[in-house]
């Protein structure tokens, strides 16, 4: 069992970790697009915003485990 890397350290990713994150991404892109349907609104913001985060802390998930 490999150690878990430093959450503060740059941290590459493998290449089956960028396939999965890029998967994942492609997830996260299809639910951005459904929410262009809504108007616009600081409602609409904080979903994309909130989106946004989700990604990245998915991101770090699949890097750091």
């Amino acid at each position: 069992m490999s150690p878990v890397p430093d959450r503060f350290d740059y941290l590459i990713p493998t290449e089956e970790q960028l396939e999965s994150i890029n998967h994942i991404r492609k997830q996260f892109k299809t639910v951005r697009a459904s929410l262009e349907n809504c108007p616009a609104s600081r409602e609409k913001s904080l979903a994309l915003t909130s989106l946004e985060e989700g990604l990245e802390w998915a991101t770090k998930a699949v890097i750091l485990n």
